[in-house]
């Protein structure tokens, strides 16, 4: 046996080889399904602090790169300019975390505690609005029994529910705090990490650019490379721009409801603002607890806020949001709603922010391997000639030169037979 047929059974045996591991390993994974989620979901929670440092950095890039650029234009070294660069961008991510603790987060909580303690009292006042304006016996009747039920259940659940389990509350409690000391800790390590990443991204990327080609063969290397530039493009003008977007609203938010006087100004903004990081679906979640909200102290305010809402958000849709995202995505809104409604049941929350860009990605590769393959196949790739009632084959077959005919008729030879 020669060399050459050597060298190409040990080829297959090689390939043979990978897919039985490929398998193995899949089969391994169904099987063991609750350990290897397990492990995954403890690998990821170790590494917390690195996705927080990660999420920083990619957010804080812009400003560190722009103010790089400028110092070393104005002739500073590499050191004091990227140690410089580092510091300012320190200072303003300490600065928006010391703005939401100091500013904004006390006022939220102090309006949710005012809000849990007159509840009764607005929900009374709510009923006795509707007692008198039902004018019918039998619809104030009506009323009553709901209001009474509804009150009476809500009793019962805190003398069943709350009350003989309090220990179990306490101890939900303490893992809340816990828990609330532990991602605090996980941000100031994340702080951390970010400005390593800030000052070795521009060493690190080359090495992981250096690892995909010594991994892939070349033409494979640049296809990767590639799709992690567009991925990178995608996701950083749509998140950013999204946090700004929604920066803007909820400002907006909070001036117009101040001038409006309506109550809970400042929660129902930042309810507003946050929720509307959710593409499409973002503003109804929002304005739906926040009209509730005013609603139950005062009616009429309720129905303004309503309008407002609709209001702000058409010139959200159709003002601010394509001035500052512009079509960084190319997704129509059918599929902006299908990809928040799948990826927030499959990862909740954070799941229905990165839908959109996930889906843009998932459509652009589709698009691009299908054209490929039509290119490949000699068909084409305008839309219009697949149009319902098109015999794409054909009229493709017309279009050719006399040079082409003879292939064409073969072509549809074939596809006949089939």
């Amino acid at each position: 046996m020669d060399e050459n047929r050597r060298n190409k059974y040990r080829q297959i045996g090689l390939e043979v080889f990978k897919v039985a591991a490929c398998i193995a390993i899949f089969v391994f994974m169904l099987v063991n399904i609750n350990y290897v989620q397990g492990v995954l979901t403890r690998f990821i929670t170790v590494l917390n602090p690195v996705w927080i440092g990660t999420i920083l950095c990619f957010l804080v890039s812009p400003l560190y790169n722009n103010v790089y650029k400028w110092l070393t234009g104005k002739k500073l070294s590499k050191f004091f300019s990227k140690f410089l660069s580092t510091i300012v961008s320190m200072i303003v991510v300490i600065g928006v975390i010391i703005g939401l603790i100091t500013m904004i987060i006390p006022k939220v909580y102090d309006s949710l505690v005012l809000l849990y303690y007159q509840a009764p009292d607005y929900i009374n006042n709510l009923a006795e609005m509707a007692f008198a304006y039902s004018g019918n016996e039998d619809v104030e009747k009506l009323l009553i029994s709901v209001y009474t039920g509804s009150a009476e259940y809500i009793k019962n659940f805190v003398d069943t529910v709350i009350v003989p389990n309090l220990s179990t509350i306490a101890s939900t409690l303490y893992t809340s705090v816990k828990n609330v000391f532990m991602w605090v800790y996980y941000a100031l390590i994340g702080l951390v990490v970010m400005v390593y990443l800030l000052n070795i991204k521009d060493d690190l990327l080359p090495k992981a650019k250096k690892l995909i080609y010594a991994c892939f063969k070349p033409h494979t290397a640049q296809i990767v490379c590639q799709e992690i530039r567009r991925t990178y493009t995608v996701f950083g003008g749509f998140i950013t721009g999204k946090l700004l977007d929604s920066l803007i609203v909820g400002v907006i938010c909070f001036i117009c409801l101040t001038l409006l006087k309506m109550p809970f100004a400042l929660l129902v903004s930042v309810i507003v603002g946050i929720t509307n990081i959710i593409p499409y679906l973002g503003p109804f979640i929002g304005a739906i607890p926040s009209a509730f909200i005013i609603f139950m102290i005062n009616p009429g305010k309720g129905l303004i806020f309503i309008l407002f809402i609709l209001i702000l958000q058409q010139i959200d849709g159709n003002i601010i949001g394509p001035k500052i995202l512009g079509d960084s995505t190319g997704v129509s809104s059918f599929w902006i709603l299908f990809s928040v409604i799948l990826f927030g049941g499959l990862f909740g929350f954070v799941g229905m922010i990165i839908a959109v860009p996930t889906w843009a990605l998932i459509t652009s590769l589709v698009t691009r391997v299908s054209e490929n393959s039509l290119n490949k196949k000699g068909l084409p790739t305008d839309l219009g000639s697949y149009a319902i009632g098109e015999d794409v084959v054909g009229k493709h077959c017309d279009e050719k030169t006399s040079d082409e005919t003879k292939a064409c008729s073969s072509e549809n030879n074939e596809t006949g037979k089939e």
